[in-house]
């Protein structure tokens, strides 16, 4: 009996000995995970995959401007990517349009237009949201865009149409694919708005339907750009 009572004494003081040995806020087991990339509480989500979140930050529910920011997850790294601009008035008002994700890059376009029209004179724009750089930059005028893709080294592609300031485009309106990547900005296909749809850049392989019929080209990573846009 003595001996079982000492074995437990035993075990006991060892138990203890390793408990005072974990350091303060450690825990057996997985450790828990850090909460990055929350949101902010008006924020609008525009984007999100397993990597990154590209939101609207709205200062209140009624603001009316905010910048649309973009979070890369495994870091928490936050960069501005645009700003959305709302006029009372009856000019040219700032928004941000079509965004997309791949890996750390995201692409979004820049949109200044006439409330309710499509033309604008925006762009697109691709970031790295592991170190805040520009990666491309492109500049429109009086373009509709239809489609974005971006791949997993920055290259950018999309669809446009010629916009007249109408609320629509027409169906027999000029249409165009576009590409940029290593060897700059392209004009890939020309045709008329319905021609081009299913616009995917994946493995830097970039595929899109043109009437049908499967159209590919292989594109190479940018260089970082400068502020100064290309235009077209």
């Amino acid at each position: 009996m003595r001996r079982h009572l000492a074995l437990a004494m035993w075990c006991a003081l060892v138990l203890l000995l390793c408990a005072l040995t974990v350091p303060a806020g450690s825990a057996i087991g997985r450790p828990a995970r850090h909460k990055r990339c929350a949101l902010p509480r008006h924020a609008r989500v525009l984007a999100s995959s397993r990597l990154a979140v590209v939101y609207l930050a709205f200062s209140s529910s009624e603001a009316e401007d905010a910048p649309a920011v973009g979070c890369w997850r495994p870091t928490g790294r936050r960069t501005t990517i645009a700003y959305q601009v709302r006029s009372t008035q009856p000019v040219l008002e700032s928004l941000v349009g079509l965004v997309r994700l791949s890996g750390p890059f995201v692409a979004a376009q820049r949109v200044s237009a006439s409330p309710g029209h499509l033309g604008n004179l925006g762009g697109i724009d691709a970031y790295d949201l592991r170190s805040h750089k520009l990666v491309s930059c492109i500049d429109a005028k009086d373009t509709a865009f239809l489609e974005l893709a971006v791949g997993e080294g920055g290259e950018t592609a999309w669809i446009t149409t010629a916009s007249d300031f109408s609320t629509t485009p027409s169906a027999a309106a000029a249409a165009s694919v576009h590409s940029n990547d290593a060897s700059g900005p392209r004009v890939l296909e020309q045709g008329t708005t319905g021609r081009f749809s299913q616009l995917r850049i994946r493995h830097h392989v970039l595929t899109w339907q043109s009437a049908g019929q499967q159209r590919s080209l292989t594109l190479s990573p940018p260089a970082h750009a400068t502020r100064n846009c290309t235009s077209t």
